[in-house]
């Protein structure tokens, strides 16, 4: 017996506007509009409970079965915590200090936006050599996007200031420090490894994130 099939998937080692296209065509239910009586399989190991939901609603599938494995045990993460100056300068100068704490791998810079992402990159380049840093952000032009995964996925790069943007398909078990310079959405963004985490903070940061929550709530 043959069954058809076809497969459609999305990495972020592809064009921004090439993954912006295949989850707009899912969101859209275009694919089930054109293959109307095929049956449907979603894989993701990052979908949320909510996100299910809404998926089931836009695909107009109430018996949408969702089978999710047990959750995978995650060892104690070493955050601390460190109050973040107002100047900019002193930013970098907390950010570069710690990066040299851990000499060995790589380490990401996390930011909330690619305009304070750019910010930091700009800044950290007078402390470290210029071939060492690297950026990643949604806003980027898709080669310079696919240069940096490339340098950074063969241990070129020893560090990368970037948004969550860069989050998603990247697998670096090297990695064992990463820096946010505003408080993390969520502890899943983390893998199963023993890790260091420094996070930043300031009382704008609070109002900050509360809107990127707020704007994903109305989404």
């Amino acid at each position: 017996m043959r069954i058809p099939a076809a497969a459609i998937f999305a990495t972020s080692n592809q064009p921004l506007d090439i993954q912006e296209k295949i989850f707009s065509e899912v969101v859209a239910g275009q694919i089930k509009k054109e293959f109307p009586s095929a049956p449907l399989l979603l894989l993701t190991a990052t979908c949320s409970h909510q996100e299910a939901s809404k998926l089931a609603t836009i695909l107009n599938r109430a018996d949408l079965k969702v089978i999710r494995t047990p959750l995978v045990y995650k060892p104690p993460l070493v955050f601390r915590t460190q109050s973040k100056p107002s100047k900019k300068k002193d930013i970098i100068k907390i950010i570069y200090e710690n990066l040299t704490l851990n000499s060995e791998g790589q380490a990401i810079i996390y930011s909330s936006t690619p305009n304070k992402c750019i910010e930091i990159f700009n800044g950290l380049k007078e402390y470290i050599e210029p071939h060492q840093l690297g950026i990643y952000h949604r806003k980027m032009h898709d080669t310079d996007q696919k240069k940096t995964m490339n340098l950074w996925n063969n241990q070129k790069l020893k560090y990368i200031v970037a948004t969550n943007a860069f989050g998603m398909g990247v697998h670096a078990p090297h990695v064992r420090i990463i820096i946010h310079t505003t408080f993390p959405l969520s502890p899943t963004n983390f893998d199963g490894q023993l890790a260091e985490s420094l996070v930043l903070y300031a009382r704008a940061d609070i109002r900050e994130l509360l809107m990127i929550v707020s704007r994903k709530i109305e989404k």
